[in-house]
């Protein structure tokens, strides 16, 4: 029984030609050279482009600004809040 060598290129490859990532099967389908680095590019530019737009997005929604008003108050012994009390039914998710 002759055992497949396993090395970096086919590992790369059986990842590149089973993945759902748009481009990377297409560049381990690719036969030339010429090919092969033009998905690269394309692959390369791709996630280029989606870094710089979730760093863009990333750094928007961290300068969105936020206003926190905490207020204390006191409740005294003779004004206790009511209390509900909620009940949740686990046997339908118990049935399926």
């Amino acid at each position: 029984m002759a055992s497949k060598k396993v090395g970096m290129g086919n590992i790369f490859e059986d990842f590149a030609s089973r993945t759902t990532m748009h481009g990377m099967n297409t560049l381990a389908s690719a036969a030339s050279i010429k090919g092969k680095m033009f998905w690269s590019v394309v692959c390369l530019g791709s996630m280029g482009m989606f870094s710089f737009m979730l760093s863009r997005l990333v750094r928007q929604y961290l300068q969105y600004p936020v206003n926190v008003n905490i207020e204390e108050v006191r409740v005294h012994s003779s004004m206790k809040p009511d209390l509900y009390e909620v009940f949740f039914c686990m046997s339908l998710w118990l049935i399926s």
